[in-house]
């Protein structure tokens, strides 16, 4: 998923971000976790192409976590050259971003609702925002052990099941973010930040600074993301799409807004985007009810 630079004392100073693409694995969480985690997902250690150019990392609206190595180390570097940590957790992205693999790893991903950073762990999730932790930093504890000693994948499951049970912190839920995000999915381009805060009568500025301790950006932000996503679900279901009127669909107000916004969130244009899916098929994941978000692609 991913990772990025945050300077601070606990916070590595690197920026990063990890996902994967080809195929994948899914399993689906104890029904206790569906409110804070969309699924589990792991890779063949072979579906990732060692030597490929890049890997490229793109905004999808909600935080997650990464467990990944080749022979017990890690086999992806950020832009810098440096590599990752073995797990990780990491934040909201919104911006592209470029990484290499270096080996054949073994990838296990905890892919989190958009507000989960603050219920599970009680952390403003603007903290982690375009920035990632190592999760033994976070948690103060040798959870990698622990994963090391997973048998199979369905172990796996069960650690991370039982950690992130442990550390639900109910009080710290927000009815109003969340109610918000289900919201924005189910209407991606017809809402405004001042729709939401005039339907719980919330100031502007109130309801804004609720929903970035919640979800790490700000409501503005979180819809130019959840725009963004929906607008490469258009892309992946229609094979010869007219971009004016995937443009008009979502409401940009023009073509050109709709490159410029496209181009910002993922580093390419529509039309090379779309050029992509000639290759293997992308990567898709669903944060949040019913949307469908691209995690990253081989250039």
């Amino acid at each position: 998923m991913l990772i990025c630079l945050l300077h601070g004392r606990k916070f590595s100073q690197k920026f990063h971000i990890f996902v994967h693409t080809m195929a994948i694995q899914v399993i689906t969480p104890r029904e206790e976790l569906q409110d804070i985690v969309s699924r589990f997902w792991y890779t063949d250690p072979y579906s990732l192409t060692v030597g490929a150019p890049t890997i490229r990392i793109m905004a999808n609206g909600a935080p997650g976590i990464i467990f990944h190595h080749a022979d017990g180390r890690s086999a992806v570097l950020d832009p810098t050259g440096s590599p990752l940590p073995v797990s990780f957790i990491y934040g909201q992205r919104t911006f592209p971003c470029l990484n290499h693999v270096t080996a054949h790893p073994f990838v296990f991903g905890v892919d989190l609702h958009p507000d989960a950073l603050r219920r599970l762990f009680g952390l403003d999730a603007a903290l982690l925002t375009n920035a990632l932790l190592d999760l033994e930093d976070l948690l103060g504890v040798r959870i990698n052990d622990r994963l090391f000693e997973a048998r199979t994948n369905f172990e796996l499951v069960e650690v991370f099941s039982d950690l992130l049970i442990s550390r639900r912190m109910p009080r710290h839920a927000d009815p109003v973010v969340d109610e918000s995000i289900r919201l924005i999915v189910r209407n991606t381009g017809l809402l405004t930040p001042g729709t939401l805060s005039r339907r719980f009568n919330l100031s502007a500025r109130q309801f804004q600074r609720r929903f970035k301790t919640y979800v790490g950006v700000c409501p503005e932000t979180y819809l130019r993301i959840a725009r963004f996503q929906r607008a490469i679900h258009l892309l992946q279901q229609h094979p010869v799409p007219r971009l004016t009127d995937i443009g008009y669909r979502l409401g940009y107000t023009d073509q050109s807004y709709f490159i410029r916004e496209f181009r910002y969130f993922s580093g390419l244009s529509p039309r090379m985007f779309l050029r992509t899916l000639n290759r293997p098929q992308p990567f898709s994941a669903t944060p949040a009810a019913s949307a469908s978000t691209l995690r990253i692609i081989h250039d």
